[in-house]
């Protein structure tokens, strides 16, 4: 069942230097109990749209198209108030960089009682119980000692775990992890992707997890959505992404890969940069200008992902 349907969804930037058309017409799926990647080089759109859907867009950004459906109510039609009473309970964030993320000076406790207090109001003792719950449910050691830690008195990955466990207080049905593995050292990362992974089949939730480790999506997600200079161009199962990517980009996307390469000498690099987004005249298909596969037919829009098989789908008019 889906959790989130995303169609459509456009941003743009408005600033004193231009219009910055950050998403094109983005959709994709995320799904109960399932880990949805969202990858692509830096700069493709990946936070914004993620941004997007919660409401925490710059006030230099605006919706100009799209809907997100959460459990049938378009969370882009909404009024701010309303959306704000959803996030944090119904709808939760892991940020990418844990210390910055949590307040420097209140308690890790203090921190998730705010937000237990927030959507569901009880007494301090049973906050202070339902706290102590969440920081046991992240698997933090000692966490009667924990809630009265500040975040500097914690490592980056207790950090990260106190981050998860804000997130997870009020049983979200959607969980948006952004990089929530960077700057960790790779025990530690492992050991946040294991909790989100079982967090998600435990209790049901939606996860979408950006990242631009392509290693971290093959081993934890169960689909993938590519995304480039703010389009989705191919949307798949992980197993049928890896094997056989189909468009243009997501197939070089892959193949620059480290993990995917013997030696330094056989990576292949992605030719070009991506187009520059406050250009008036920008195709139809953003990596149209990089790809060898490039037609007078490419140049014909608007692009859509179209079915290439179970589940599969891809913005291309000449897919691998």
């Amino acid at each position: 069942m889906n959790a989130l349907s995303v169609s459509d969804l456009s941003v743009e930037y408005r600033l004193r230097s231009g219009v910055v058309r950050a998403l094109d017409r983005v959709s994709f799926e995320a799904r109960a109990g399932e880990i949805l990647g969202v990858v692509g080089e830096s700069g493709s759109g990946k936070t914004t749209a993620a941004f997007a859907v919660l409401g925490l867009l710059d006030p230099a950004a605006r919706v100009t198209s799209g809907r997100a459906d959460f459990e049938g109510r378009d969370l882009l039609g909404m009024r701010p108030a309303e959306r704000d009473g959803l996030r944090g309970r119904d709808l939760a964030i892991v940020f990418q960089n844990p210390r910055a993320a949590l307040n420097p000076i209140r308690s890790i406790g203090a921190q998730i009682g705010d937000v237990i207090a927030r959507h569901a109001p009880a007494p301090a003792d049973a906050i202070r119980a339902k706290a102590l719950a969440a920081l046991r449910a992240v698997r933090i050691a000692d966490p009667e000692r924990r809630m009265a830690a500040f975040p500097y008195e914690l490592s980056g990955g207790l950090c990260q775990r106190a981050g998860i466990a804000i997130a997870l207080a009020c049983a979200p049905r959607l969980l948006i992890a952004d990089e929530p593995t960077t700057g960790l050292d790779a025990t530690t990362q492992a050991v946040i992707m294991d909790l989100i992974r079982d967090m998600a089949s435990e209790r049901g939730i939606a996860v979408i997890l950006i990242t631009h480790d392509l290693a971290l999506a093959w081993r934890y997600c169960d689909r993938v959505a590519v995304m480039h200079a703010g389009q989705v161009v191919e949307t798949a199962p992980r197993e049928a992404l890896f094997a056989h990517a189909r468009h243009p980009y997501a197939d070089k996307l892959l193949r620059s890969a480290p993990a995917n390469a013997d030696n330094l000498d056989a990576l292949e690099p992605i030719e070009g940069d991506p187009p520059n987004l406050m250009r008036a005249d920008l195709p139809p298909c953003r990596f149209s200008e990089r790809c060898s596969r490039r037609q007078a037919i490419c140049d014909v829009g608007p692009l859509v992902l179209q079915p290439v098989g179970p589940e599969h789908a891809v913005a291309c008019r000449r897919p691998l």
